[in-house]
């Protein structure tokens, strides 16, 4: 399980640095073989706000709220649907379980700025439509990135 044992406000580590945290969701989807985040399976009627209730999509997080910077969505070992993140959800982070056992089985959109996407595998690929979207760690043959010109 995912936890910040430190004094303080939560923190992650990313990109070789600790960052604050907003708000933490949780994904799981329905085995738990790998888990490393959750204790529970997911599903998209619980609130995601915890390690014991989260949901089952990361769209369902995107859906059922506005991300703001720091927020991150932490995503556990599984094969999951592919998301949209909307113009909104600017700085939001989205974290895929270590070793890359976070599958997107669809196409990711990012759609927001600033928006981190880190160990996740969108193995259909990912459509970046925005400015200074950070993908770190991520394996994907398929990626299609902004032109900057």
């Amino acid at each position: 399980m995912w936890g910040d044992k430190a004094n303080g406000a939560q923190a992650i580590y990313l990109r070789t640095k600790t960052v604050s945290t907003g708000t933490v969701y949780y994904v799981n989807d329905d085995s738990d073989p790998g888990d490393f985040f959750t204790t529970a399976f997911g599903n998209d009627a619980n609130n995601g706000t915890s390690s014991s209730t989260p949901k089952r999509t990361i769209q369902a997080v995107l859906d059922s709220y506005t991300l703001g910077p720091n927020d991150v969505i932490l995503v556990d070992s599984g094969v999951y649907d592919g998301f949209t993140v909307a113009g909104n959800e600017t700085g939001a982070r989205i974290i895929g379980a270590p070793s890359f056992q976070s599958h997107i089985g669809q196409r990711v959109t990012i759609n927001a700025s600033q928006v981190v996407l880190q160990g996740l595998s969108p193995d259909q690929g990912a459509d970046v439509n925005a400015s200074s979207v950070t993908l770190y760690r991520i394996t994907s043959a398929a990626l299609v990135l902004p032109d900057t010109q």
